[in-house]
């Protein structure tokens, strides 16, 4: 069996305010190579923050994602996600991007929110 997991409650409640359903998530270990299930969708958040991780990660979302499939990205503006992004463009993915201001904190923070997909070949 595998492992059920849940949003937290405040994501639960975005869902249920955008008139969303949960999604399926599940928690993985991005250099697996052991993932046979291909989604029409991979949110993640602030998960771009060392260079040895960024390989792996195209290398998942070019096996999780079904033809058209799109990732949805968040990230806080570090310096060294800039090669990410490069990266990805060499990989034959094209982007939007919009910033949106977080309160984390009492702290307003300044995010990107990528949206990604895969060029057809």
């Amino acid at each position: 069996d595998k492992p059920s997991y849940r949003a937290g409650p405040e994501a639960s409640k975005n869902f249920k305010r955008n008139q969303l359903p949960e999604p399926e998530l599940a928690l993985l270990d991005w250099r697996s190579k052991e993932i046979e299930q291909r989604v029409d969708m991979i949110v993640a958040s602030d998960i771009l923050y060392e260079k040895r991780f960024f390989v792996p990660l195209l290398n998942l979302f070019d096996q999780l994602l079904e033809p058209g499939g799109s990732v949805v990205l968040a990230e806080p503006n570090r310096p060294v996600a800039e090669n990410f992004f490069e990266q990805s463009k060499d990989r034959g993915y094209f982007f939007s991007v919009e910033g949106e201001q977080v309160n984390q904190d009492g702290q307003i923070i300044n995010v990107n929110i990528f949206q990604m997909q895969k060029m057809s070949s």
